[in-house]
């Protein structure tokens, strides 16, 4: 294996701007923001806006459970509307976002409607992080919503996740996709349900032509193994499916997120657990366009136990975050991987908030050709230079 540059970055406490309006010139290229979270809050995902501020969402802690909030920042991750919580009696979380050119937004995630059940969450949002409408999809027992995505028309949503269906009078998860328009009027006249006779869920979509790729995990497929492996579904943009293909080997493979790249091919990001190590290592893996081949499958290892989160595609450069966890302290940090769609020649990028957990959940590009990501603790991390 070749060896691997590391770069750590140590956010000391003394020096964390909090939320407040103390800007320094050196502010606009690097901050951190606290929103006076606990390591068990956090942002899931981030977007910045047309203003160059951000359109922050997450969970927090609302007595013994939890809901989900929306915040709205300037440019300097200073708050403008403060944190708006969202939810039942019971623990709801957020997922992720997509934003639209004015600057309100579409979400999901998952809402408790009791102690034993869950539904899929949508929500719209106004510029402002205020609900338009939500809307909710469940059925006897648990469903999630965990990732969506407002077509190339910005005219329709479509998320996926999973249901849970009984099967042969055992519960197994299928993999979830609707689509609404966003209005929040139906599209689809009903929700789609796709999978086999195993656990298989959906983690993220992108549109391709004609259609949709789902990743996610399954247990499906091949038939036969006893391992989890990285599931790949396309369908047509009626959602119904084609064909789902899985990718891995003989560990447990978990796919996060799918990009379509420039030639139309797919690269996929991934997580390999090895069971028998108690180890973990994050997989970058590309897929011909008709999902036909794998052409590569490259580890990306640290020395720690990494897992994936979600990648940023850009001038032929992959930006990847993650978690990477000490297997001798267990101090999780966030991870940044900076590397080619080939997983050549990777650089990791280490950060850390104040205590031994922060993990980062969110990613975004900013105007001025850095970063921005959040996670525990209701941080915002701003960097501009990497390498500094």
């Amino acid at each position: 294996m070749n060896k691997l540059i590391i770069y750590t970055v140590i956010a000391l406490f003394a020096g964390v701007a909090c939320d407040k309006d103390d800007i320094s010139p050196r502010q606009a290229d690097r901050f951190i923001k606290n929103y006076g979270g606990r390591a068990d809050e956090y942002g899931s995902d981030v977007k910045q806006l047309p203003d160059n501020g951000y359109f922050i969402v997450g969970t927090v802690n609302v007595g013994d459970n939890t809901d989900v909030f929306t915040l709205i920042t300037d440019e300097y991750g200073n708050s403008k509307t403060g944190l708006k919580t969202f939810g039942g009696p019971y623990n709801d979380k957020i997922s992720m976002i997509e934003l639209l050119p004015d600057g309100s937004a579409v979400a999901t995630g998952t809402y408790q409607k009791s102690l034993n059940n869950s539904d899929i969450w949508i929500m719209r949002f106004d510029s402002k992080g205020d609900t338009l409408w939500t809307q909710k999809y469940g059925k006897a027992y648990n469903d999630e919503g965990t990732a969506l995505l407002v077509n190339e028309e910005d005219s329709v949503i479509v998320c996926t996740g999973y249901t849970t269906v009984l099967i042969n009078n055992v519960q197994d998860k299928q993999i979830w996709l609707y689509a609404r328009n966003l209005d929040g009027s139906i599209l689809w006249p009903r929700e789609r349900e796709l999978g086999y006779d195993k656990d298989d869920e959906g983690n993220y979509i992108v549109e391709v032509e004609n259609g949709y790729v789902v990743v996610g995990t399954t247990q499906s497929i091949p038939s036969g193994t006893t391992s989890k492996n990285i599931a790949l579904l396309k369908m047509d943009r009626n959602g119904v499916s084609g064909f789902m293909k899985s990718v891995g080997g003989d560990d447990d493979d978990y796919g996060k997120m799918v990009r379509v790249l420039p030639d139309g091919n797919l690269l996929v990001l991934g997580t390999t657990i090895n069971s028998t190590s108690n180890s973990s290592d994050i997989i970058l893996a590309k897929v011909d366009a008709s999902l036909n081949a794998v052409t590569q499958i490259k580890a990306l290892d640290n020395g720690g136990n990494e897992a994936a989160c979600c990648l940023l595609f850009k001038d032929n450069t992959v930006h990847i975050l993650g978690t990477t966890t000490d297997p001798r302290s267990v101090t999780k940090k966030t991870l940044l991987i900076i590397t080619n769609e080939s997983g050549d020649n990777p650089r990791f990028l280490e950060y850390s908030f104040k205590n031994d957990v922060f993990e980062s959940f969110g990613i975004d590009y900013t105007s001025d050709g850095g970063f921005v990501f959040t996670g525990s603790n209701l941080v915002l991390y701003k960097i501009k230079d990497p390498d500094e």
